[in-house]
């Protein structure tokens, strides 16, 4: 366990890539599974446990399903196990920081009600994670830095909007109870 953790957090830090991760499917569903129970508990506008697991599930299986579409599309399917496992334990140790930051301060207002923790946190934390993903898939599609932003992007955008038509599908509101995109983009423009 502790080779796995040492493995995620030199990711994070740029000085592995996804070739030195495990490629067991056992390793890959335990890190999915974890993913999904960290955004269930720490990211998500949710009050209901029902709809924190659900949609983290749903969250943890588009984004998969985004990364298998980009490395197929270039011939590159058989690398997925270990993209998946590295892009999903980096997404764990991530989340795992916040929980500090989450605890000193649980309350604070946010255009999103309900998101614990600094808005501020969350940003820096996307945007980071962004890094990772740009390195991962940079190293998976053996491409430039500007492809691997690109494909980046591509399945953080895939993974928006893939969630967005499954919680429609399914009767959920994207953004919590009484929440939609347009009223979260107003109260965004007037805030």
């Amino acid at each position: 366990m502790a080779p796995l953790i040492y493995y995620f957090l030199n990711l994070c830090l740029f000085r592995a890539g996804p070739q030195d991760a495990p490629g067991s499917d056992n390793v890959l569903v335990a890190s999915g599974i974890l993913l999904a129970l960290s955004y269930a508990l720490i990211n998500t506008p949710y009050q209901d446990v029902y709809f924190r697991f659900l949609v983290a599930a749903i969250q943890v299986l588009v984004f998969g399903l985004a990364v298998w579409l980009v490395l197929r599309i270039r011939r590159l399917g058989v690398r997925w196990r270990q993209t998946m496992v590295a892009l999903y334990g980096s997404a764990i140790l991530l989340e795992l920081m916040k929980l500090p930051v989450i605890l000193a301060y649980p309350e604070t207002e946010s255009i999103y009600p309900g998101l614990p923790g600094p808005f501020f946190m969350h940003v820096v934390g996307g945007l980071w994670y962004l890094a990772i993903m740009t390195h991962v898939l940079r190293l998976s599609l053996d491409t430039s830095v500007g492809r691997g932003i690109a494909a980046a992007i591509f399945c953080q955008l895939m993974t928006v909007f893939g969630m967005l038509i499954l919680l429609k599908l399914i009767g959920l509101e994207a953004f919590g109870p009484g929440g939609s995109v347009d009223a979260h983009v107003a109260g965004f423009r007037s805030g």
